[in-house]
């Protein structure tokens, strides 16, 4: 469990640090805030700064709860609805706790990133509002590719992990 302990301490930081943020910049937003940019980076729909608070709050909370409950639920199903390479090996009674345990530490990650990546974009939404700017820095599409190209390691990653049975 030692090596889950890192990426679940990272995640804990950065999920508070998601709630945290529309608390910092909630007084410098203006009464009616731009909610969503279209592909060109401009604003095309607005909500108060109280609604965009609270999206923001449930969309924290939900992303933190959809990776903590899966990586602990998993647990729970049976092998037949487990999609993983070589499940018969890697759920066997004497190393499922591991399998497990690299199932957790992988969602802490993703978890990790996806909020981060949340957070950055958000970032760029507060500080377009509070510019008076009804434009988004284009630096999101840079925040994008960077999320898929490390969504796409860490699932590579996992994936190979799993694809070849340990040698004992």
């Amino acid at each position: 469990m030692s090596k889950v302990k890192y990426p679940a301490v990272l995640f804990l930081l950065v999920v508070i640090f998601s709630f945290a943020l529309p608390l910092f910049f909630y007084k410098n937003l203006p009464v009616t805030v731009a909610s969503h940019f279209n592909v060109v980076n401009k604003a095309d729909s607005w909500m108060s700064r109280e609604s965009f608070l609270i999206v923001q709050v449930i969309i924290t909370a939900a992303l933190s709860i959809m990776f903590l409950t899966t990586a602990f639920l998993i647990r729970k199903l049976p092998k037949s609805m487990i999609n993983l390479p070589n499940k018969d090996y890697w759920l066997a009674d004497e190393r499922k706790d591991e399998t497990y345990s690299i199932i957790l530490r992988f969602m802490y990650w993703f978890g990790s990133l996806t909020l981060m990546f949340v957070n950055a974009v958000l970032l760029e939404v507060y500080n377009a509002n509070i510019a008076g700017k009804s434009k988004i820095n284009p630096l999101i599409w840079i925040y994008l590719v960077v999320y898929l190209i490390a969504t796409i390691f860490l699932l590579i990653k996992m994936v190979t992990y799993f694809m070849k049975p340990e040698k004992s």
